[in-house]
């Protein structure tokens, strides 16, 4: 297989193209931001059995979130052309990767690859210290920062603030994470329970996907805090109560892909290559 179809996404999808050509791929790419059409609506499904497409691959009415509209691709527009020899690859399909699946499809979620997700947390934990920089009055340098959350994210972030000099506190809920962040010379405080005030820092991270503050919590910040939320939607800061008390709040959902879309489409370029790779293995 050395054809593969990218349909929807930003910039970064103009990167993963490109990559994927470097290595002799045949690509054709539809409602790629940056990118023009090299295939019509109605030839989509002539050349290709691999289709690559973004990050999340479909939206809550599962349209494919194309640039110019949500009303170009549905779901359940590709069902007819799908067959046991077509692959899928897309991010975080959801509930739509069962219909597709049921067509005898092979659908793969790319957020799976667990190289292509360690290296998106750089990714965002760099876009999130850039972020804050621009929205700070501050240094990072001994600016006193919290970050929710010790995943992939988290880790990354919280190690980088402390390399900066930043003072890092990271809050979890898990003992063994508690102990590994003291061990690397941070702070810990527990979620939901903060034991340290909230209003000693300059700057909050959150990678928690559910609310980690409650009323109360926005109360006692310090109003020149700014509070950056990197979690999936819905997130883990309410923008509603930041708003109530003038808080400076971002909602940065798909850094990678805002900040480093040459980096970000390289690596979804990799992570597509070592799949087809894979699957064409005896």
């Amino acid at each position: 297989m050395d054809h593969i179809t990218i349909i929807g996404g930003d910039t970064r999808y103009t990167y993963t193209a490109r990559h994927l050509r470097s290595f002799g791929w045949d690509v054709d790419t539809f409602q790629v931001q940056g990118s023009p059409d090299s295939v019509s609506a109605s030839q989509l499904f002539r050349r290709s059995d691999a289709f690559l497409l973004p990050y999340p691959a479909f939206n809550a009415k599962g349209y494919l979130p194309f640039l110019q509209g949500e009303t170009i691709l549905h779901c359940s527009d590709l069902l007819p052309h799908c067959t046991k020899d077509t692959v899928i690859l897309c991010g975080r399909p959801g509930s739509f990767a069962q219909p597709l699946g049921l067509t005898g499809a092979r659908v793969i979620d790319y957020e799976q690859d667990e190289f292509l997700t360690t290296a998106n947390a750089v990714l965002t934990a760099e876009g999130a210290l850039s972020l804050a920089l621009n929205r700070m009055d501050c240094t990072l340098w001994q600016s006193r920062c919290l970050v929710t959350g010790f995943g992939r994210v988290g880790k990354q972030l919280s190690l980088r603030l402390r390399d900066l000099g930043a003072r890092v506190t990271v809050a979890v809920r898990k003992p063994a994470d508690q102990a590994l962040i003291q061990a690397l010379g941070m702070r810990y405080d527990t979620i939901p329970r903060y034991a340290h005030s909230l209003g000693e820092y300059q700057l909050i991270l959150n990678t928690v996907p559910v609310p980690v503050f409650t009323p109360e919590h926005y109360s006692a910040m310090d109003p020149g805090c700014v509070l950056i939320d990197l979690a999936s939607s819905p997130g883990g800061i309410d923008a509603s109560q930041c708003l109530k008390r003038s808080l400076t709040f971002t909602h940065a959902r798909g850094l990678p892909g805002r900040t480093a879309p040459a980096t970000a489409g390289r690596l979804i370029a990799e992570a597509a290559i070592r799949t087809l790779n894979r699957k064409e293995e005896p």
